[in-house]
């Protein structure tokens, strides 16, 4: 009782000193003193056993969580600017409405971490473990999610501009409403995850995975989605405008109304997709597969074709008088 009273000495500045403390005692004293001070700038917590702490709007910035075990800890509405969280356990932590911007999270684990309107400009996530966590509404602009697992993770709403995602697992992830313009999704996981609606725009999704994934109502203009993989993906109504799709993959995928106009769809395989009522005006289908393709009330106006599987010559005739481009010799 004297030790824990000595540590909660509400006169002290800073953390107190619990090197020699018992686990209970320190994180006992550590959540009171939080609650008490708010003010916990450039403390060192780097390894310990945080489980469970109410942090609940402390000021943290520059704070050493490296390696501590923060499961189940409520940092809610904490300011951590430049906090270090390297290699922490934060599983199921409360993270939401935090200002976290220019953090370091890389390596650690956020599974099922909530981090609801969180501010995490910024911030390095390379490699961590999100699986399943809530980020929705929060701003990841310019932050590095580079490998990270966010397979099942709510991101629905998030600020994800000029963000590096390259090689993420997306898998099922909810991105729906995303604001994603010129992020980079180079070689990223996004198998049948819910991105309707998001904004895509001039973002980088090479060889990416998309195969069953919504991207209805996607706007995407000037995107690059170079040899990805979208078979049987839903993209109704979405704008790729501009866009690169050279050598994508579209099998049985759902472009029903899709604004195609002047992107590139050279080599891309359409087998079986559903293109009708499209805009395709002044894209380039050049050496596409259009095996069982539907250009049912399609806009081929200024299109170009040439060397195309699939296309039978009274097809091509058709797509001639609907103002199509022929570019094959004759």
């Amino acid at each position: 009782m004297i030790q824990s009273q000595r540590l909660l000495n509400m006169d002290e500045k800073s953390p107190p000193d619990i090197e020699d403390s018992s686990p209970s005692i320190v994180k006992s004293t550590i959540g009171h003193f939080a609650q008490l001070t708010k003010n916990l700038v450039g403390a060192n917590f780097s390894g310990k056993d945080l489980s469970g702490v109410n942090f609940k709007g402390a000021n943290l910035n520059q704070a050493d969580f490296t390696e501590a075990d923060l499961n189940g800890a409520n940092l809610n509405s904490t300011k951590i600017n430049r906090g270090n969280f390297i290699l922490a356990d934060l599983n199921e932590a409360n993270l939401s409405l935090s200002k976290l911007d220019n953090s370091d999270f890389s390596l650690a684990n956020l599974s099922y971490a909530r981090l609801i309107g969180s501010n995490l400009k910024g911030a390095n996530l390379s490699r961590a473990d999100l699986i399943a966590a809530n980020l929705s509404g929060a701003n990841l602009n310019s932050a590095n999610l580079s490998g990270a697992n966010l397979s099942g993770a709510n991101l629905s709403g998030v600020y994800l501009i000029r963000s590096n995602i390259n090689g993420a697992d997306l898998i099922e992830a909810n991105l729906s409403g995303a604001d994603m313009r010129e992020a980079k999704l180079i070689n990223a996981n996004l198998n049948g995850a819910y991105l309707k609606a998001a904004n895509l725009t001039g973002a980088s999704l090479n060889r990416a995975y998309l195969m069953g994934a919504n991207l209805n109502q996607v706007y995407g203009m000037r995107a690059n989605l170079s040899g990805a993989e979208l078979k049987h993906a839903y993209l109704k109504d979405a704008n790729l405008s501009q866009s690169n799709l050279n050598g994508a993959k579209f099998g049985g995928a759902n472009l029903r109304g899709a604004q195609l106009s002047g992107a590139n769809l050279r080599s891309a395989y359409l087998g079986a997709a559903d293109l009708s009522h499209a805009n395709l005006s002044g894209a380039c289908l050049i050496h596409a597969n259009l095996t069982r393709t539907d250009l049912a009330y399609a806009n081929v106006e200024n299109c170009r074709f040439g060397y195309n599987s699939g296309l039978s010559e009274t097809m091509k005739k058709d797509l001639i008088q609907r103002g199509a481009i022929l570019v094959e010799k004759s």
